[in-house]
């Protein structure tokens, strides 16, 4: 099968077209580990799913989450250094499970929630008997953990004994402020009530309203925390989509300026292997005992967060090494610049050699006037980096697929 001149310029074509697109995946690589994408996609991802600011300078600098190379300073009001924080460079952090963020969310909803009862703790401070303080602790501590009507009433029953008019109006109004704020979160159990009660403390109404969405019809803790791990797993995949779409047009960014850099045109290949028997009997000789399982591991993403200045020098390696695979096929690719003058012009015709003024890899040939045939040359060029562009961001799996494929079909055809 592989004495037809048609199935071998396909298979060097499809060859080419493989490592080109290792290569193109190869530099994905290396610039998106260079520029941490993955960590920025996160980090906006992140951005997007909780729009308080204060919110989300809290949570990318959460423990759990560690997501900016920047920390709460506790000299300062987080107020003030949300800006600071939101616009830190990102860390190496590529991933983050749902019952991480869930749990940072939830730590950060119940800091805010114990601000409800910051002036009731103020006020207690204010009673005279210790064992009336006491007692009054416990009960705010029993309400902080689950509402409850209850612990409400003994706080009352306790307070109005209080002989200090100043501690027990204080203790009054405190409770009253508590009471008026648990009301209005229309909570379904004990277990959800500080989470809704920092839900309630939101600033950003988009974020708070969407929060309240996804908790009103929760019954449970272990059912708020599901819904909110459903919540962020959509917003992650919708996050996930969008830098798979912005890696293809970078792909394609990627395989125009590879095709251009080298001079792989596939018009002009494809001319030259159909012209010259020995390049594409050799080139398909080598497509067929080319090593795939190397060309996997290669391209194959590495699922450490963190990138090192070795693996990135590595990347780079691997890098020039495909290049160099390349260079060594003896392609007709890459740039010349000749002068072409009409002796060599009457030479090539009487050697039967084609012409020179008409070498689309001759940089001189596409300077207007200097070939009668420059603008056929212009086109003709365009339209074949224009192919190899979209070849090489098909990606490697495609184009192997394929080559497997004719190598199944030209083993079947020898064993017929």
């Amino acid at each position: 099968m592989l004495d037809s001149a048609i199935i071998q310029v396909a298979i060097g074509l499809i060859f080419i077209f493989s490592l080109l697109a290792i290569l193109v995946t190869q530099i994905n690589t290396f610039i998106g580990n260079l520029l941490k994408w993955r960590s920025k996609n996160l980090k906006e991802g992140l951005q997007h799913l909780v729009t308080d600011k204060k919110i989300q300078a809290w949570l990318l600098t959460h423990p759990l989450i560690d997501m900016v190379q920047a920390e709460i300073d506790p000299r300062n009001k987080l107020e003030d250094q949300i800006d600071r924080i939101v616009d830190s460079p990102v860390t190496d952090v590529t991933y983050i499970a749902p019952d991480t963020f869930v749990n940072a969310i939830i730590d950060i909803l119940m800091v805010e929630a114990d601000k409800l009862y910051k002036p009731l703790q103020e006020a207690v401070k204010l009673i005279g008997d210790e064992e009336t303080q006491s007692r009054m602790r416990e009960l705010v501590r029993s309400l902080r953990s689950g509402f409850s009507e209850q612990t409400l009433r003994d706080l009352r029953s306790i307070v109005e004994m209080i002989p200090d008019e100043r501690a027990r109006n204080a203790l009054i109004q405190a409770i009253n402020s508590v009471e008026d704020s648990l009301v209005k979160l229309n909570f379904k159990t004990d277990q959800i009530v500080p989470i809704l009660e920092g839900v309630s403390k939101i600033r950003d109404g988009k974020f708070r309203s969407a929060l309240e969405t996804i908790l009103v019809s929760a019954k449970t803790l272990d059912d708020a925390k599901s819904k909110l791990e459903s919540w962020f797993d959509d917003g992650m995949n919708r996050a996930s989509a969008l830098f798979q779409k912005r890696l293809v047009y970078t792909s394609l960014f990627v395989s125009f300026l590879v095709a251009v850099t080298l001079n792989v045109d596939t018009l002009f290949v494809s001319r030259s292997l159909w012209e010259s028997p020995e390049l594409r009997q050799s080139l398909a000789e080598t497509a067929i005992r080319y090593d795939q399982g190397s060309a996997n591991q290669i391209v194959k993403p590495s699922n450490n967060d963190d990138v090192t200045v070795a693996q990135l020098r590595e990347e780079a390696e691997q890098i020039g090494q495909t290049v160099q695979d390349l260079l060594e096929l003896q392609l007709p690719i890459g740039w010349e610049y000749t002068e072409v003058t009409e002796e060599m012009i009457t030479s090539s015709r009487l050697l039967g050699i084609p012409d020179p003024s008409k070498n689309a890899r001759n940089l001189w040939n596409f300077i207007p006037g200097n070939s009668n045939d420059w603008l056929t040359i212009w086109l003709q060029k365009i339209i074949g980096l224009l192919a190899t562009t979209i070849a090489a961001a098909q990606g490697a799996p495609f184009w192997f697929d394929l080559l497997n494929r004719v190598r199944g079909d030209n083993n079947s055809s020898n064993t017929g």
